[in-house]
């Protein structure tokens, strides 16, 4: 079903998504019947439920692994473009990888979110290899920030943001308090009712984060979040994604911008060819490098 412009502007009548019956008709009725011999919620676990739309995900502890890539090789027509590529990311840590055009970045970066079936190795989230979770669990965890996200006309930020909560499977309750949550954490607030097309580019990249936060991801994965954005909106997007760092939030961060990947990673991966040829701490540097 298109989803129109009247839709975002009245959240009350976005479409039922899949998984969320529609009001009334024998489902209702069934549940009605089944709710009156339920046990009473406790107002606890009722808040608990509604801060992310029914679904309660517990977090990870800093220092457990989230995300493990096992000698991962890939190929795209019958071209090799990663080459046992090995790393491992943390709940609370962030790996950034750099290197020139070509290099397999976003290569890597669409293995990491499901994209693509490795061709040799493995990509585990939590201990599970991610090419092979249902879209939905995967989506629960895994957050990707494009370079740009889609929106409809005419469409305000606000909108925009909830109208991605919709479509992630969030209530209409939940989309809507995650809106203000995420808009608020970036400091859009004020921007909320402008239309998306009008915001500048790097506005509009603040609201990709943005919609990225909404499920509450346990791996942030990003690909060159602040190319061709101005040095103001870098350091602003850095600062949060170093906060989301400290608050557990593991991160992978691709960039072809040297000094941007040692700004944001604790360990640093350089691509060559396809190889993961060096593996730092930044603070790890000689003054020289």
């Amino acid at each position: 079903m298109e989803i129109s412009d009247r839709h975002l502007s009245d959240p009350d009548r976005m479409p039922v998504l899949k998984g969320e019956p529609r009001r009334g008709g024998r489902a209702a009725r069934r549940r009605s019947r089944k709710n009156q011999h339920r046990e009473p919620v406790s107002d606890h676990s009722r808040r608990r439920r509604k801060s992310i739309g029914h679904e309660v995900r517990q977090p990870d502890r800093l220092g457990d692994t989230v995300l493990l890539c096992k000698d991962l090789s890939q190929d795209l027509d019958d071209q090799p473009v990663l080459r046992r590529v090995a790393f491992e990311i943390r709940a609370g840590r962030a790996y950034a990888v750099t290197g020139g055009a070509g290099s397999g970045k976003t290569t890597l970066v669409r293995a990491v979110c499901g994209l693509l079936a490795p061709t040799g190795g493995s990509v585990l989230l939590r201990g599970r290899p991610v090419d092979r979770m249902d879209p939905e669990t995967l989506g629960r965890s895994v957050s990707y920030v494009r370079h740009s996200v889609a929106t409809v006309a005419a469409a305000s930020v606000a909108e925009t943001v909830r109208f991605w909560g919709r479509l992630s499977g969030l209530s209409r309750a939940a989309a809507q308090e995650r809106t203000v949550e995420v808009l608020e954490r970036f400091d859009l607030t004020d921007l909320a009712d402008r239309p998306f097309d009008d915001c500048t580019s790097g506005v509009q990249r603040e609201v990709s984060l943005a919609v990225a936060l909404l499920r509450r991801p346990a791996l942030l994965v990003l690909d060159e979040p602040c190319r061709r954005v101005d040095a103001g909106t870098q350091d602003r997007l850095i600062r949060n994604l170093r906060s989301l760092r400290d608050e557990g939030v593991a991160l992978l961060y691709a960039s072809r911008d040297t000094d941007q990947a040692h700004r944001v990673g604790d360990h640093v991966g350089v691509l060559r060819d396809g190889w993961l040829s060096w593996d730092i701490c930044p603070e790890q540097r000689s003054p020289a490098a």
